[in-house]
């Protein structure tokens, strides 16, 4: 996965294990390293006229699947396993387990982020960028404020000739490399 991602252009930096307090501090641990590189990175550039594009650095995050949730549900060890758990939550028809299942959640603190209604509190709702510094309204991504026409090559130039359905050909992505 390291090299994968180094091929992909990223830095990357891994936060993995299974013991909760291990996880919160190293977390801690990686995204101060994770901000020291992106401030180096942001110095260099102000700084540099010669600068080449920057490695950013990524997070990986590898935990077991429902790591957080009840140990046991009606005496079975409650774990993850490949996409579903062992044993299930039966809340439509176990008070008990609907209570189990709130007490788990409860567990994250919501209310320390959202408000009565449900609503996420201002405090929080105010760290998110405003204006055209919100993901969806960056003119670099948005489509709108920076768009230019593709220069675009007739795709009629790279049609294969097939004489029969299901022949073999060279494959879409060596004809779509040349288009």
């Amino acid at each position: 996965m390291d090299n994968l991602m180094k091929g992909y252009g990223w830095k990357p930096f891994w936060v993995d294990g299974e013991d909760p307090a291990y996880m919160h501090r190293r977390m801690f641990e990686v995204l101060d390293e994770v901000t020291a590189e992106i401030k180096n990175i942001k110095a260099v550039a102000a700084h540099n006229e010669q600068f080449e594009r920057p490695i950013w650095p990524m997070v990986i995050l590898k935990s077991p699947k429902g790591w957080t949730g009840p140990k046991e549900v009606d005496g079975q060890k409650w774990k993850a396993v490949s996409g579903h758990t062992r044993c299930r939550f039966q809340t439509r028809h176990n008070p008990e387990h609907l209570a189990q299942l709130e007490e788990w959640l409860k567990s994250y603190r919501p209310e320390e982020l959202f408000d009565e209604n449900g609503k996420l509190l201002e405090d929080l709702q105010s760290l998110a960028p405003k204006g055209n510094r919100r993901m969806g309204a960056n003119p670099h991504t948005n489509g709108g404020a920076l768009m230019r026409d593709l220069h675009m090559p007739d795709f009629k130039n790279y049609a294969l000739d097939t004489t029969a359905r299901s022949m073999p050909g060279p494959g879409d992505t060596k004809v779509l490399g040349a288009f």
